[in-house]
């Protein structure tokens, strides 16, 4: 076995064409397909296109969550080390996790190597908003709401790594303003 568990894991099946990890679909493609693909999204309609990203991103970041924390019975720290892993194994650069406060709602990776923001070359905004939604999607399962997700850093921008920033809506305690 190698050290790449999901490479060892995935099936293929040639019938349909398909490569599957624990009964999920994914597919490869080359990073510069993506980034041709949201540069020509983002000049049709602006900043819409970066959301659009992010908003698949998200609905892929939440499904896996779901799906792999029910799979496992993992807990929410878990849930986060097995999908920065999976990130890892899967080709989306070396994440890392900053910080992590679950009281707090509170969730900040970094990710070195990103291969969406090798891609796209040289940007003055964060480019990585397939990324930044399955972070966003994942926390969403972790804080059981919807989540407000920023790249503060991104290599595109010439910082040394990308950066996100997760912080899920808190609930005010009744009696306190």
């Amino acid at each position: 076995m190698s050290e790449n568990r999901i490479l060892d894991e995935l099936v293929y099946e040639s019938a349909s064409g398909s490569l599957l990890y624990k009964g999920v679909r994914y597919l490869l493609i080359r990073p510069e397909t993506l980034a041709g693909f949201q540069k020509a999204l983002v000049e049709t309609c602006g900043q819409k296109g970066g959301a659009a990203l992010y908003d698949g991103g998200y609905a892929g970041g939440s499904l896996s969550a779901q799906k792999y924390k029910a799979l496992h019975n993992f807990s929410n720290k878990e849930i986060i080390e097995f999908m920065m892993n999976m990130g890892n194994q899967i080709g989306w650069g070396n994440f890392s996790l900053v910080s992590y406060y679950a009281e707090l709602k509170h969730l900040c990776v970094a990710v070195n190597d990103s291969p969406f923001a090798q891609a796209y070359g040289s940007s003055s905004r964060g480019v990585c908003h397939l990324i930044r939604g399955v972070l966003a999607g994942m926390a969403d399962v972790l804080f059981d709401g919807k989540c407000t997700a920023a790249e503060v850093q991104c290599l595109a921008m010439g910082d040394e790594n990308c950066r996100f920033v997760i912080e899920g809506q808190r609930t005010e305690l009744k009696g306190q303003s």
